[in-house]
């Protein structure tokens, strides 16, 4: 399974090589809040190499990567413990 994950990082880490930024973003534009989301969680993975790609995927897109990132973030939340004065949350992207 990570394989192929590996596999779609590297297909997009050669995109973002080889194609003209102005083409690439054009045809990124439906899906790049998502995308963005993705590579952030993929930073998280347990297998180091997976992590390592998408750690340089986000680092070819620039300053884009975060400037791509103004639609609210989805996250879950859980009640950890709630006190009569305060309550710990403990929230999930």
């Amino acid at each position: 399974m990570f394989m192929f994950l590996f596999q779609g990082l590297r297909t997009l880490e050669l995109c973002v090589d080889n194609l003209q930024p102005d083409f690439l973003y054009d045809h990124i534009q439906p899906v790049r809040a998502e995308l963005m989301q993705a590579l952030w969680r993929t930073l998280r993975n347990p297998v180091d190499s997976v992590a390592q790609v998408a750690f340089r995927v986000l680092g070819k897109f620039g300053g884009g990567n975060r400037k791509m990132m103004v639609e609210p973030q989805r996250a879950s939340v859980s009640l950890i413990s709630f006190f009569s004065d305060y309550m710990v949350l403990k929230f999930y992207l």
